[in-house]
């Protein structure tokens, strides 16, 4: 959205980068769900591997996902990638930065991020300062918290000795505080909000990290509307895998392990992560291996695994390796993980959607195809990394349009970009030994809840075991280290991503020492450690939550409803085609709007020109779904749309209206004039507008405080003249009559009304009408508990202050904040919002 508003205010071109296998669901949902078709050859998305490849020229907008991909710290290379980086952010007018990145435990890469922002604030040879910030966010967030306005003044000493501790080197600070310590004593009321004030913005601009950030936070309405679905893992979720082979398996690893304990020539780590990977997934999967070890191109190790090899294939011992898995692949066996994999599906399938992962093709092919034969070509989908980015969207569309197709097998391809929370159950054939890749994985499934599908609970994991305690101890340790360790498949690990690739390291190291067995126990018992790291790396949020964040529900619960379809046709259908009579065609491709010469819209022709009659002809959508392939959206932003927005700013028909029904049975002749009136009831805005011209941060404070104990109450009257207010059933069929709308017939509404004294009656029914509103007894109860609830708020202070008294504690406190609330509560303002009339007509005289 932000990048489409930009488009629309100036003439400049966009870029995005994003990874590799994401490019083409940006492209995708760039042009489906914000339109940036309307603006061709201005946004281009490129990969993260095509970086180098640009030019670094000015940009209105640059924007990057995944950024923390680039910005990590790492080799040369990369450096390089991260040096062009910076050219494409200094050069472009605007930086959006996309990532989940904690600051905590990530300082050097998060400084990197912020160093793309704003380079002059943040210096990449700056990081020792930066690590400082970091330490002290938390206890500095709620220091300036306790300096708000609302804090009463007895209660300032804490916060301010606070700071001092915090930042002994920042003399300005210093001298500050002793200001404020002495307004203290001295009683000075405003000019210690004064300095407050001051110290609370200086600190903000130097220590805040989230002015430069904009946070997603799960509000009420959002949960509410887009549940997340969560983790966890069946009543049995262990499944044991037949293959008798899976005991040489673990005396190959083993052995690889001693042989790496005392090995110079590559790294023993990285090795043994590659092997041990293959080890974990079906016995089939290290066969690929195998090849690559001897030096072979025909195999399916991506270039992770490969570089992992570098300086091992081809060695003796890697030629000894490859003989042992040959040897094991060539002995017999009565079942594998396969016959195990399709026992497990077989009773799930028609049922509900399931996946089955495994990270490696081959494996991943050879699955679909036991699956295939066992269940049918039709109920089996493949993604998989030997498709392209389109097959792979395709594949996953189908899969989660048709309730036929009951199984999708993945391989590393099906990790990224893809929504799958139509599944129920997944199947892990392996288990990485990435921590970040099988994060990926489950995020493909724990996502939002789809409404109205059955896959709502959590998505449930299921992974093997070994056939014995002693072989489950050692080939099972990384998957019992994920489970008791960090809890992976109850929770995400995102928190943590920047702690865990040391975490993982200090398994393998472990594993090669002592024993895979052994790993697995100390990873399990650094679970408390690591639960301790994710409650400071969530800590984080605490001083980005200083501010009053009351509006968020109220923001979320705004833009929801905006984007209500079939509301926002109504409302525009309502305005252009039955309020200023512009015509609309419809069929299955869309609506298209238009004027016509015999029954012209009730706008000037300069007006009309300002819509443009180019916007009119184009066809549009109410739904984002069908806006494609040219076809315009009906959401603010389209030129159509704010023509028709701008137009309504410069009419008055939205907020009063007239319009006659004609009744047949009526007399010849009669008019009968029945009024609408929408009435605001709202708390005297008088005693906070006389704070501000005193205190704008008191002022504000208690507008807040007013906010939460009186909000603007709406009431609707229907009133008759010669009866007042009509019953509900009378009024429930006023509001949804439609008759001719007089707005465009002035005509018309004049001789309606050229009855005598038509003024008087209006001011009349008016004043009736607040009249009405004022005696209603459900509007005396909200205005009596706004003010009681106010005089209680204010003598629940004078309580406290009283209190502190009798102990003899510091008990001053300001009183104009509650004052001006109490003030505004207790005396209610009511004014008319917009009115109508609807003239009921009997037949001509």
């Amino acid at each position: 959205m932000v990048m489409r508003q930009l488009l629309l205010d100036s003439a400049d071109d966009a870029l995005v980068l994003a990874p590799d296998g994401l490019t083409e669901q940006w492209r995708a949902e760039l042009s489906s769900k914000f339109r940036v078709d309307q603006f061709p050859g201005r946004v281009r998305v490129l990969s993260h591997s095509e970086i180098r490849s640009v030019a670094p020229i000015g940009k209105l907008i640059v924007v990057v996902d995944e950024a923390h991909r680039l910005t990590r710290v790492a080799d040369a290379g990369h450096e390089e990638v991260y040096q062009r980086l910076c050219d494409f952010s200094h050069a472009a007018s605007s930086v959006l930065l996309l990532s989940a990145t904690p600051v905590r435990s990530n300082e050097d890469g998060f400084l990197r991020m912020l160093h793309l922002l704003d380079p002059s604030a943040y210096p990449l040879d700056g990081l020792a300062q930066f690590r400082q910030r970091v330490e002290i966010r938390d206890d500095l967030a709620q220091a300036l918290a306790a300096l708000g306005d609302d804090t009463p003044v007895m209660f300032l000493d804490e916060p301010s000795a606070t700071l001092r501790q915090l930042l002994p080197d920042a003399q300005w600070l210093q001298q500050e505080l002793d200001v404020l310590d002495r307004l203290i004593a001295d009683r000075d009321i405003d000019a210690v909000r004064k300095v407050c004030r001051r110290v609370r913005m200086q600190l903000a601009e130097t220590h805040r990290i989230h002015r430069r950030m904009i946070r997603t936070r799960r509000s009420a309405s959002l949960a509410r509307l887009f549940p997340v679905r969560g983790r966890t893992v069946g009543r049995e979720w262990l499944l044991t895998d037949p293959d008798a082979r899976r005991a040489a398996v673990l005396t190959m690893i083993e052995d690889l392990r001693i042989e790496l304990a005392v090995l110079e020539s590559a790294e023993p780590q990285n090795v043994f992560r590659t092997v041990l990977g293959r080890a974990m997934a079906p016995v089939t999967a290290l066969a690929d291996l195998a090849r690559a070890l001897r030096g072979e191109d025909c195999h399916d190790l991506d270039d992770a695994e490969r570089a992992s090899l570098t300086g091992f294939s081809g060695t003796a011992l890697g030629y000894t390796v490859a003989a042992q898995i040959e040897a094991i692949l060539e002995s017999d066996t009565d079942a594998d993980r396969f016959a195990a994999m399709v026992q497990w599906a077989w009773p799930h399938v028609g049922r509900h959607r399931i996946a089955v992962t495994c990270s490696f093709p081959a494996t991943a092919e050879a699955a679909a195809q036991r699956l295939e034969a066992q269940f049918g070509t039709g109920r089996v989908v493949r993604l998989l990394s030997t498709m392209s980015a389109a097959e792979r969207a395709e594949a996953a569309r189908g899969f989660a349009d048709e309730p036929s197709r009951a199984v999708i097998v993945m391989d590393r391809g099906g990790e990224e970009g893809i929504n799958l929370q139509v599944v129920e159950e997944v199947l892990h054939l392996d288990l990485p030994v990435n921590v970040a890749r099988l994060e990926q994985r489950l995020g493909r499934f724990d996502r939002w809840s789809l409404r109205g599908s059955s896959a709502n609970a959590p998505v449930r994991s299921v992974a093997f075991r070994e056939q014995t305690t002693i072989l489950d101890a050692h080939l099972g340790g990384w998957r019992h280290a994920l489970d008791e360790g960090l809890s992976l498949f109850g929770e995400s690990s995102a928190t943590l991503q920047y702690i865990l690739p040391d975490v993982e390291c200090d398994f393998l190291a472990d594993a090669i020492d002592r024993g895979l067995d052994y790993a697995s126990e100390r990873m399990a018992a650094r679970r408390d450690d690591l639960d301790t790291q994710r409650r400071q790396i969530e800590g984080q949020d605490l001083l980005d939550a200083i501010e009053d964040r009351a509006e968020d529900e109220q923001l979320a619960d705004g833009m929801i409803q905006a984007d209500r379809a079939d509301t926002i046709l109504s409302a525009f259908r309502g305005y252009a085609v039955k309020m200023l009579r512009f015509t609309e065609d419809v069929d299955k491709r869309g609506i298209r709007f238009g004027v016509s010469t015999k029954h012209p819209p009730g706008v000037t022709e300069s007006d009309i020109h300002k819509i443009g009659p180019g916007h009119l002809r184009r066809r549009y959508a109410h739904r984002r779904a069908d806006a494609a392939n040219g076809i315009g959206l009906l959401r603010w932003g389209e030129p159509l749309v704010d023509g028709f927005a701008h137009l309504a700013m410069r009419d008055d028909r939205g907020r009063a209206f007239a319009i006659e029904i004609h009744q047949p049975h009526r007399e010849p002749g009669s008019i009968l004039a029945v009024f609408m009136f929408s009435v605001i009831v709202t708390a005297d805005p008088a005693p906070v507008d006389d704070l501000r011209a005193v205190d704008d941060a008191a002022a504000a404070a208690a507008a807040v405080r007013l906010g939460q104990l009186f909000p603007p109450l709406a009431e609707r009257v229907w009133w008759r003249p010669d009866r007042g207010e009509l019953p509900d059933e009378v009024c429930q069929a006023l509001d949804a009559a439609d008759g001719d709308n007089l707005g465009s017939r002035p005509e018309r509404f004049e001789y309606l009304t050229q009855m005598a004294g038509w003024r008087d009656l209006c001011e009349r029914t008016a004043r009736e009408a607040l009249r009405l509103v004022a005696r209603r007894p459900s509007v005396q109860q909200y205005v009596s508990s706004a003010s009681i609830e106010a005089k209680a708020m204010h003598a629940r202070e004078e309580a406290v202050v009283e209190a502190r008294r009798r102990v003899g504690a510091d008990a001053f406190s300001d009183p104009h904040v509650l004052n001006a609330v109490l003030a505004a509560a207790e005396a209610p303002q009511l004014a008319i919002d917009s009115c109508g009339v609807v003239f009921l007509t009997g037949p001509e005289a």
